[in-house]
Parts: structure tokens; C-alpha cells; sequence
């Protein structure tokens, strides 16, 4: 006996953008993965509204090794490929060349290409935030005393002694941008390893 497969049931998406396929890998529902690639009725490479392919959401989603290579093994035997590997439809070849200076029907971009280019980014600006933040640090405004007073000792900030109360908010400052730097890169370091 054939089962009829509802086509519309099985790719309607949900606020996310999520189908029913999306949602059985992001909870590891092994079985219901294998069934549902069975059917031959769902794209195994639509995306969500975030732009995550069923292999994205699987790489995304917590470890669970066993879970995730039988899950991956289905997903990529019923031709599932990551986000950035999917050249969009719409996308035409230029003649000039313009990407990282390369001619682009030689070296046409992916739509993973977003995430390395953020992932560059987010690098430079973490290590121009951690650059200033050392450089102020280590000389800050005014300078340092070179030699050892009756008020103040070698290498202690000038400014601490002539505007004390400038200097606690310049610190205070320092130590909050160095703290945010630290957050941050920890941050972009989990959600880079998430992503990739």
C-alpha cells in the first residue's frame, strides 16, 4: 500500500522558517530524520529564516557525537549540503573583477562567504579594542613619573597625581573596555565555533 505524502504538510515553516524536517534535527529525532528523507517530499537544503540549511541547525544544535553522525550520515546521502556551500539561484557571474580582487566567475562567492567576512571583522575590531586599551594603559595621559618623588614613585601615572580625580574615571574606563574586549572575544570565539 503506497502512502500518500502531504507535500504541503510537510513544508510548512513555521515563525522561524522552520519546516517539519528543521525541527525533528534541531531535537536529534534520528528516526523521524530517516523517515522524513524517506518521503522524498521535503527539500533537505531549504533554508530558515535565518539562511540555516538542516546541516547548519545540526552543527548549531548541542553534541551529542552518536546522535549527530547518524543524523549527518542521512542528511548528506539525501544530498544535504551546508548554507555556505549553496550558490543562490539568482546570483550572475560580472565580468569584472571585483571580489577580493579576484575575477568572480573564476572564484564565484558562496553565501557562507558572510561569515568569514564577519569573522575577519569582528577579529580587527576586538584586537584595535584591546590595542587601545594597552597602549592607554601602559602610557597614559600625561605620562609617567621617571623618577621617584616625595609624593609619587617611577612609573606611576602623572595624571594620577595632578588630576586624582580624572584618572579614576580615565581607569575605570580602561578596566571596562578591557573587560568588555574580554566578553566580547569570548563571545565571537563560541559563536565562530558554533558557526563553523
Amino acid at each position: 500500500m503506497a502512502i500518500k505524502w502531504d507535500h504541503e504538510f510537510l513544508n510548512t515553516k513555521d515563525c522561524d522558517g522552520r519546516n517539519i524536517l528543521h525541527l525533528a534535527v534541531a531535537d536529534k529525532q534520528t528516526e523521524t530524520v530517516k523517515y522524513l528523507l524517506k518521503t522524498n517530499q521535503i527539500g533537505v537544503n531549504e533554508m530558515d529564516a535565518y539562511g540555516n540549511t538542516t546541516l547548519d541547525i545540526l552543527a548549531e544544535s548541542c553534541r551529542d557525537i552518536m546522535m549527530d553522525l547518524s543524523i549527518g550520515e542521512c542528511l548528506r546521502e539525501a544530498g544535504g549540503i551546508r548554507a555556505k556551500d549553496i550558490i543562490p539561484k539568482d546570483w550572475c557571474v560580472s565580468s569584472s573583477p571585483a571580489y577580493l580582487g579576484e575575477d568572480q566567475s573564476k572564484n564565484p562567492p558562496s553565501q557562507g562567504d558572510w561569515l568569514s567576512k564577519k569573522r575577519e571583522t569582528i577579529m580587527v575590531v576586538a584586537s584595535l579594542t584591546a590595542t587601545m586599551a594597552f597602549q592607554a594603559g601602559v602610557n597614559p595621559p600625561g605620562g609617567v613619573w621617571q623618577e621617584n618623588g616625595t609624593s609619587h614613585k617611577a612609573g606611576e601615572a602623572v595624571m594620577a597625581y595632578n588630576h586624582a580625580r580624572s584618572y579614576r574615571y580615565f581607569f575605570s574606563g580602561q578596566h571596562h573596555c578591557l573587560c568588555i574586549f574580554y566578553q566580547h572575544n569570548l563571545a565571537a570565539d563560541k559563536w565562530i565555533a558554533l558557526r563553523a
